[in-house]
């Protein structure tokens, strides 16, 4: 035995050459291959927070938005391309005044239950989406639809836009054009359902969550795992290779790191900011992982229906304080500043918009304008009151809310953090008159500046409950501008109109707009076929592994355990790495 190997007999000198060399990753487990895909395995993933639903007519935050794509089948889907190509449709065409579109579904595609998918279960599952008693997120984006307005108020037993020429083509007519109808038709909220999940909403479908994706539900094991099961009689089934998907809930996002080289996960997604430059600097990991298109906007949203948020001049004020740059330094490479609603990886993306700046001095003149003057020397006056801010508990939005706390509190803003679960911070800051205060954030649903206005500040997207506009932001210009964008055919006139609409988010400041986020993906090695979607979250229908590899690799973690010197000394070494 060496003298070094000895010395690791003492218990305090082996904790400080373990402490040493912690930071070291473990080698990926298995190679990429190259040859034709292979069927089977399960893949494994995680994410930090507990999703609420799977229910498509309801389910609409980052977190279920890939699990609902694996489940329910849309009419259309995106490329990676960028191109809008039919998934469940096998033709369209839409009418010379676009007005009417009309499809044609595939004759293949079937539910997880056998059943055909027809143009009445088409029918029937926009049905249930805006039915008045679903809580559907987003239905502003399908008012266009003639009869839709009536139909969510009780006014109609059916939705008379929607339309069944024949078991296998269906119209949409719409009571003027729209240039976003396509886009919102590769969403989830309208993808067709099964008939046993009736004609409205019901939360006992998740037991169930009969769809046409290619993965069927096989258990939601106490809301803390949920496993996914090959669709046999999926409709483009020669692209889809695994037997199953594991995805667990309420994994920190420090702890995934681990789990990961243990190789208890297969991809990692929300890597924290060390962990992520871990893995780019290591030359075997770092072809293993990606970035993703920066398609996201994120900040805080300021509840206009209650004080001291309904006074603009507090809201351009907060606005002005917060330091982007600051923000956008605690996590390199992942946050850019956001100074507006657009993000560079979007259709209409303008980079010579002006946005809102940081000026402390300026936020403090509105402040006074408001009534709320506040010395900094001696930390006396501003806002009486501390201010609720929401965020989702174990997430990044938690340290990004202490940072806040400092900046704020320069202008007499002082914030309380009110740290709650993914499932409560969605139904308190959806909720009217509940929460005056939180973060907020918005990824790009589809390839249209108006996906990151319409639900987020028209008025029409103001519910009760499960408001996406949380600033219940009430601007009858800004509505027009909007409708007139959505009516408008012509990519550039549409691109100034949404100019103008970012303009009047940024003056009136509902929102505070502080960073864009993009992520860094890492995979196994025996994860083959993976790279991020340019426009669809985390899409791994169609990643296959390769299951040898993945199989020595779980019969070495099952190895008989070194003796704790033998691995300090392989660690540290970087034996067996």
């Amino acid at each position: 035995m060496t003298r070094s190997i000895r010395a690791l007999a003492n218990p305090l000198v082996l904790w400080l050459w373990l402490l040493g060399c912690q930071d070291r990753l473990n080698q990926p487990q298995g190679n990429p291959t190259e040859g034709p895909a292979q069927n089977g395995g399960t893949l494994t993933m995680s994410t930090f927070v507990h999703i609420r639903t799977v229910d498509p007519a309801v389910a609409f935050d980052e977190a279920s938005e890939p699990i609902v794509r694996l489940l329910f089948s849309r009419l259309f889907r995106v490329s990676r391309t960028g191109q809008i190509e039919g998934d469940l449709v096998a033709h369209h065409e839409l009418s010379p005044n676009g007005l009417e579109l009309t499809m044609e579904l595939r004759r293949d595609a079937r539910f997880h239950d056998g059943s055909p998918v027809l143009a009445g279960d088409v029918k029937r599952s926009f049905e249930r989406a805006f039915h008045p008693k679903t809580p559907c997120p987003v239905p502003s984006f399908f008012d266009r639809i003639v009869g839709l307005t009536e139909y969510r108020k009780g006014k109609s037993s059916e939705l008379a836009g929607v339309t069944a020429l024949s078991d296998h083509v269906v119209r949409i007519t719409l009571r003027e054009p729209d240039a976003t109808l396509l886009p919102i038709l590769t969403l989830g909220i309208t993808a067709p359902v099964c008939r046993s999940a009736g004609y409205e909403y019901d939360p006992q479908f998740d037991q169930i969550a009969c769809g046409a994706g290619p993965f069927r539900l096989a258990s939601w094991q106490g809301r803390d795992v949920l496993e996914l099961k090959r669709h046999e009689s999926y409709h483009d089934a020669s692209h889809v290779h695994l037997s199953g998907i594991r995805w667990m809930f309420g994994v920190p996002s420090t702890s995934q790191r681990y789990r990961f080289e243990r190789g208890e996960l297969d991809i990692v997604h929300e890597l924290t900011a060390a962990d992520s430059i871990a893995f780019r600097a290591d030359p075997r990991w770092a072809p293993l992982g990606s970035w993703s298109r920066p398609r996201s906007t994120r900040g805080i949203f300021m509840n206009t229906e209650m004080p001291p948020f309904h006074d603009v001049n507090v809201r351009r004020a907060i606005a002005l304080a917060i330091d982007r740059n600051q923000i956008a330094s605690l996590r390199a490479g992942h946050l850019v500043a956001a100074n507006g609603m657009i993000p560079s990886g979007v259709v209409g993306y303008d980079p010579s918009f002006s946005g809102q700046q940081h000026d402390l001095s300026q936020a403090l003149q509105l402040m006074k304008r408001a009534g709320w003057p506040y010395d900094p020397s001696t930390d006396t006056g501003g806002y009486p009151h501390p201010i609720d801010y929401y965020c989702a508990a174990d997430s990044f939005d938690v340290a990004v809310a202490e940072i806040f706390q400092q900046q704020l509190q320069r202008i007499g803003i002082r914030l309380r953090i009110k740290a709650v679960s993914w499932a409560a911070y969605l139904s308190v800051t959806g909720r009217r008159q509940q929460a005056a205060m939180g973060a907020d954030g918005w990824s790009a649903d589809f390839d249209d500046p108006s996906d990151f206005f319409d639900p987020l500040f028209s008025s029409e997207a103001i519910q009760q409950e499960e408001s996406q506009n949380r600033a219940f932001y009430n601007n009858p210009r800004l509505d027009s501008l909007l409708a007139r964008a959505r009516r408008e055919m012509q990519p550039n006139e549409r691109k100034k109109l949404y100019h103008l609409a970012d303009g009047i988010v940024r003056d009136e400041a509902p929102w505070a707009t502080v960073y864009g986020f993009r992520y860094y993906d890492v995979h196994q090695g025996y994860v083959q076929g993976y790279t991020p979607h340019p426009h669809a979250y985390l899409d791994v229908a169609s990643v296959w592994l390769s299951v040898s590899q993945r199989t020595l690799a779980a019969r070495a973690r099952k190895a008989p355990p070194l003796s704790i010197a033998s691995l300090a000394y392989r660690l540290c070494s970087g034996r067996g790495r």
